[in-house]
């Protein structure tokens, strides 16, 4: 006879909520790179912002024809509305981190809800376990005591 062995009746719940935790952490690591993304983005743009300002601009002190300012602005014009834009990016992918970061506490704490429930009813199961090995071997001395030739009874027997 093979020994009997613990089976959880909502294992394939708790393999599912196993499996949405594993999505959710992959989900938050995605958001996050693309965070990361978004922010190099931004960085550069303002990089390139302050490197065409630099470049443009006469130096202090220094005349220059009224065409080439307004070019100069129309490009830094330009440039700003592209570090706008990054920064709506990186505001949005921000966002996106932070409820990928709370579906994913949700997760786990679905998923551990689950784990110390198969954990108690493992508990459980173990001592029942121990209890009828307990009796079988209760049984078994009395059996072999009662089957002994040269017992002793005690008088209330």
């Amino acid at each position: 006879m093979t020994a009997p062995h613990f089976r959880f009746r909502l294992q394939r719940l708790l393999d599912l909520r196993e499996l949405a935790e594993r999505k959710a952490a992959i989900g938050l690591a995605t958001a996050r790179n693309a965070e990361e993304e978004a922010r190099r983005e931004q960085e550069l743009l303002a990089t390139q912002r302050a490197a065409a300002r630099e470049l443009l601009l006469p130096p202090a002190g220094a005349r220059g024809r009224v065409s080439e300012l307004r070019q100069v602005a129309v490009l830094l014009e330009r440039l700003d509305a592209g570090a706008a834009q990054a920064e709506y990016k990186v505001s949005k992918a921000a966002h996106q981190v932070h409820q990928k970061q709370v579906q994913l506490g949700e997760s786990v704490t679905d998923r551990r809800v689950l784990d110390r429930l198969k954990e108690r009813h493992h508990e459980s199961w173990r001592i029942a376990e121990e209890r009828a090995d307990r009796a079988v071997m209760d049984e078994i001395g009395r059996a072999r005591f009662a089957e002994r030739p040269d017992q002793t009874r005690t008088p209330d027997e």
